[in-house]
């Protein structure tokens, strides 16, 4: 299985041991990641730019626009992604 970002940051993350994530996001990721392993599924990561014409990247681009402008006052946030906006 294909899985391509736009996101050098979120390929990186991965990298990081499971048990040792910290971050909300990449915890989830996590569990679908080894959820699709124990099923006997191979995964390969891609980096894709962005806003070069890619039908589902532009997709998501468009979907994560929609996303952003939902109401997030009840959105969990974790204390590391606090003080990295603060910084």
């Amino acid at each position: 299985m294909l899985v391509a970002t736009d996101s050098p940051s979120a390929i990186e993350a991965l990298r990081v041991v499971p048990l040792a994530v910290r971050d909300y996001v990449a915890q989830e990721s996590w569990i679908m990641l080894l959820f699709l392993i124990q099923r006997g599924h191979y995964l390969n990561f891609m980096f894709s730019p962005s806003h070069c014409g890619t039908p589902r990247n532009e997709a998501a681009d468009d979907e994560a626009m929609i996303a952003r402008s939902l109401p997030q006052e009840d959105s969990p946030i974790w204390h590391v992604d606090i003080l990295a906006a603060v910084r």
